[in-house]
């Protein structure tokens, strides 16, 4: 089972590959970080973000935290991994074969999880050399005292593009699930987006923000940030939320998905 697995997911990034819209997206990941870049003082409010005269470690959280805001792209991924297999009829004749459809089903599960942690790597990449090269990745300094030294922030940083995966994965898994419910690709994408506004509206209201899919995608980097501005920061209770709240979606649209999948009449 898990060498049928291997070869699916293998088959899945290959086909992802050879799509024109993988490539436009990652371009797009590298371009809006140096828009970021350009615009952090132009921005209304952004003085009041501790961005103004920045350090290189401070526009990498503005970056990267802004760009996590377009996470949405990465669930239309989600979404075509399995909607374009209805459109072009690919997916019956991948079950015929000696696959089962939970097998077929964790291939594409898994290649979103690659799909993501490729995307955050990407954005850590592009973030690490803009503010390195353009504004400089030195200690935060208050005179010629070092509140924090450069290793230090830098290890906090890598914490935050790891822990960035989950809240996206948690993200995409929902758009997968959507395209369960919903073969066509273009009907499946305008539900989900529909939805996640409508989540994003409720997360505004304070009471239900910390429950809402959507409410961590900062939380990292602002987090990371805070570093950055020399500002004492603490990692907890926030993390466990984010830990509590992303692993809960994500178990939840997995097992629904693959639920749904099993039941669904693929020949219909």
């Amino acid at each position: 089972m898990k060498y049928r697995i291997c070869i699916l997911v293998k088959i899945e990034i290959e086909k992802l590959l050879k799509q024109r819209f993988i490539f436009f997206i990652f371009l797009f990941l590298i371009l809006i970080q140096f828009l970021w870049a350009i615009l952090r003082n132009q921005l209304p409010g952004i003085q009041n973000l501790g961005i103004y005269e920045a350090n290189g470690f401070q526009v990498m959280s503005f970056c990267s935290s802004w760009t996590l805001k377009f996470s949405p792209v990465l669930m239309i991924i989600s979404i075509m991994l399995l909607s374009l297999e209805n459109t072009y009829g690919t997916i019956k004749s991948v079950l015929i074969r000696p696959v089962t459809r939970t097998e077929f089903i964790v291939s594409k599960i898994i290649t979103i999880f690659i799909v993501v942690s490729v995307s955050i790597l990407i954005i850590g990449i592009f973030a690490f050399l803009i503010g390195s090269i353009f504004f400089g990745l030195g200690d935060i300094k208050e005179g010629e005292y070092i509140i924090y030294g450069w290793k230090k922030i830098s290890l906090n940083f890598i914490l935050a593009y790891v822990i960035s995966i989950l809240p996206v994965f948690a993200l995409c898994m929902f758009g997968f699930f959507i395209s369960t419910l919903i073969k066509e690709t273009g009907a499946a994408i305008g539900v989900a987006t529909g939805l996640y506004i409508i989540i994003w509206i409720l997360s505004q209201y304070e009471p239900i923000n910390r429950f809402m899919l959507n409410s961590y995608l900062s939380f990292p980097f602002d987090t990371a940030g805070d570093m950055a501005k020399g500002l004492s920061i603490s990692w907890v209770p926030g993390l466990y939320y984010l830990l509590i709240n992303t692993v809960i979606y994500i178990s939840v649209f997995t097992g629904l998905s693959i639920i749904n999948f099993n039941k669904k009449d693929i020949l219909f």
